[in-house]
């Protein structure tokens, strides 16, 4: 039992055992170089790879309303699914997505160095570096992206989970992940983390701005803000086989609430 929330379907939990993948399981995984430091935290379930993590009960509501929103507006994501592992811990698991022919890199591999000294690489800051890349498949993602992290309030979108595939010279925004420091939940402590509309002024000055450079941002946002977060939170229950305590559903309303007002969205769009 959570204190957020409680596992009502039991058979929509993935049962696996913690393992590292081998040398040859990684191969026939097709997982990059750049990735086999996380072989210990890969495992198979049935002829499936998947990626596993612990995420505290906010965090796992977090990511898994990732996934929802990314969806409605189009946003290639991993899907999450809750699971079990033989001692009876909660975890998150994903498939691994990693697609022969394309080669895998980070955002700084394109972007340069980082803006910030400890090696973070937000999308908004480095927006304006992002117009060389215009005419690639993964500038309109990266659009969705940014309006997806400021819909949720997300503290922690760095080079570490922004990853590019490129074949053939075209470049794409692979499957999105990480979304648990949102919604003021976040481990983190560098003060440039408590609000991404400070990360927005670094480059852009002011959110306007940034919605009349980029009015597809704007048009995304107010795409998600039209999502009463109550429907999503109880479309998650149902596909999660999860019952969210009506107090979290409360907070997650109101959270959103407040990020649309700074947003500039009315009041009465999130109570449909």
């Amino acid at each position: 039992m959570s204190l957020l929330f409680k596992v009502i379907n039991e058979d929509k939990l993935l049962h696996f055992n913690r393992c590292s993948l081998e040398k040859e399981e990684l191969k026939e995984a097709q997982v990059p170089s750049i990735f086999t430091y996380l072989r210990t935290s890969m495992t198979k379930i049935g002829e499936d790879f998947y990626f596993y993590k612990r995420s505290r009960e906010n965090g796992i509501i977090n990511e898994l309303l990732g996934c929802y929103f990314a969806k409605a507006i189009g946003l290639s994501t991993v899907q999450y699914y809750l699971g079990k592992n033989s001692s009876q811990e909660y975890w998150l698991l994903s498939k691994l997505f990693f697609e022969s022919g394309f080669e895998y890199k980070f955002v700084n591999d394109y972007l340069g160095p980082s803006p910030y000294p400890n090696g973070f690489n937000y999308l908004f800051p480095s927006i304006h570096r992002l117009e060389k890349f215009k005419k690639q498949p993964m500038f309109e993602d990266a659009l969705k992206l940014i309006a997806l992290d400021l819909f949720m309030w997300q503290v922690d979108r760095n080079n570490g989970n922004i990853q590019l595939k490129e074949k053939e010279g075209e470049i794409f925004l692979a499957p999105v992940y990480d979304y648990g420091s949102s919604y003021d939940f976040s481990t983190l402590n560098y003060d440039f983390y408590e609000n991404p509309l400070v990360i927005v002024r670094k480059n852009t000055a002011s959110l306007k701005l940034l919605f009349l450079m980029y009015p597809k941002v704007y048009e995304y946002l107010h795409t998600l803000m039209d999502i009463p977060m109550r429907d999503a939170l109880e479309d998650i229950e149902r596909e999660h086989g999860i019952e969210i305590q009506e107090e979290i559903k409360d907070y997650y309303i109101f959270k959103q609430l407040k990020y649309n007002e700074k947003l500039g969205k009315p009041k009465m769009k999130i109570y449909h």
